[in-house]
């Protein structure tokens, strides 16, 4: 069973998964040596995933990071918002 490679590479924090999927259409991102295509399916504890040439692994995975935010009426959830309107950071 396999997990989408851009999800696994967004997951290890090297890109977002939209970034991810563009770096394997530039034929950046290789699986056991040969070029990825777009929705592969990878195995991260066998197969060897390789991003600009520099091998990726699962011991590299950042921790994941929870955040619980009180958002109250009024203020937008991101992080900029071209109107001004309050945001989640201010």
């Amino acid at each position: 069973m396999g997990v989408r490679l851009q999800k696994i590479i967004s997951q290890w924090g090297i890109a977002s998964r939209r970034q991810a999927e563009e770096m394997i259409k530039l034929e950046r991102v290789r699986v056991n040596g040969v070029l990825a295509h777009l929705g592969q399916k990878v195995n991260p504890d066998t197969d060897t995933i390789t991003v600009d040439g520099k091998k990726v692994s699962t011991k590299e995975r950042p921790i994941s990071t929870y955040l619980l935010v009180n958002k109250p009426p009024g203020v937008v959830s991101t992080c900029y918002d071209p109107q001004a309107s309050p945001t989640v950071l201010d």
